[in-house]
């Protein structure tokens, strides 16, 4: 999810026929639009760990359960609360690795917006968190005048 930037149900629903060498489509659910990412080596080793976990069992999605069938919301949740207790991380929401992959793009000089699948500023900008912390300047202490 992190590498795509995409939502857990567009991860979830990754269809063998997706994954091309020009990169991995994602027909995004919730507002309908086809994203391109590019394959890159980060991507291309992802997917591969994916298509390892279930080798002998083979199913139309690339996130499968040992039968071949396409992960549950339920089964989706399981791991995802394992994987935050076996990584020591509480309170987190898949939503937030999201957030995490939009705001590590744009500092990265990114087009994150692109990557989300975002058509305006406005809606990729609730996903942005900023990692700088602005400095703030001291007042100026005030000079001491002499009356004469």
């Amino acid at each position: 999810a992190y590498i795509t930037g995409q939502r857990k149900g567009d991860v979830m629903g990754i269809r063998y026929s997706d994954i091309t060498d020009r990169g991995l489509f994602v027909q995004q659910k919730k507002t309908g639009n086809r994203v391109l990412i590019a394959m890159s080596p980060d991507l291309e080793a992802a997917v591969q760990r994916a298509r390892d976990l279930h080798k002998s069992v083979k199913g139309l999605t690339l996130f499968h359960k040992p039968n071949g069938e396409p992960l549950s919301e339920t089964t989706m949740y399981g791991h995802w609360v394992r994987a935050c207790k076996a990584a020591g991380v509480e309170d987190a929401n898949f939503h937030d690795i999201r957030a995490a992959a939009a705001t590590d793009a744009k500092a990265k000089g990114m087009d994150s917006k692109t990557l989300l699948g975002h058509t305006t500023e406005s809606s990729h900008n609730r996903y942005l968190r900023s990692k700088e912390i602005p400095i703030a300047q001291p007042v100026p202490a005030r000079l001491k005048t002499t009356k004469k």
